[in-house]
């Protein structure tokens, strides 16, 4: 067999720079932190709080799952049905996470509809609704997901290990 070696591009790629950050910690505490990439037509932007189930106790378990639910099921004047419309007109997604460290809420909209986006976003934040009819919703699919996970051998196992593990810890 004959081995041949690819001949070296003959251009070279152009060189990147890297994308300016920018670090501003408010009056009230809060950091914001803004990466400007102007080659995507997309606004993507994070909100994180510590908190997550490591906070929980036994009687508070699964509050950051309901709360991560509940802050993108409408906010403001919107309800539910509302806050999905416009969130369709932005050309975007909302979304939240619970997590073992950190609460967050996610989004994304198109870069022409960016301060619509925003506004949208931080209604979240402040002003979340909680519909009493989308709170007893969001409880009945918890306790429904909590019962079936004991069909799934898997997350049975990951429960006792993460129980033997952290014994007497929210995780």
């Amino acid at each position: 067999t004959k081995v041949v070696a690819a001949a070296p591009p003959t251009t070279q790629p152009a060189p990147t720079s890297a994308p300016h950050v920018v670090r501003e910690v408010l009056s009230n505490g809060l950091t914001v932190i803004v990466r400007a990439d102007p080659s995507v037509p997309v606004v993507a932007a994070r909100a994180l709080w510590l908190g997550g189930t490591r906070l929980e106790t036994s009687a508070t378990a699964g509050i950051t799952s309901m709360l991560a639910a509940l802050l993108v099921r409408g906010c403001g004047k919107r309800n539910a049905k509302n806050m999905a419309d416009e969130v369709e007109r932005l050309g975007g997604r909302i979304g939240a996470v619970a997590g073992r460290n950190s609460l967050a809420i996610r989004a994304e909209w198109m870069t022409a509809s960016w301060q619509r986006g925003f506004e949208l976003l931080a209604d979240c934040i402040v002003a979340p609704r909680f519909d009493g009819g989308e709170v007893m919703a969001q409880r009945q699919r918890q306790l429904a997901q909590l019962a079936a996970e004991g069909n799934y051998p898997t997350q049975v196992a990951f429960d006792l290990f993460t129980q033997t593990l952290f014994a007497h810890h929210p995780y």
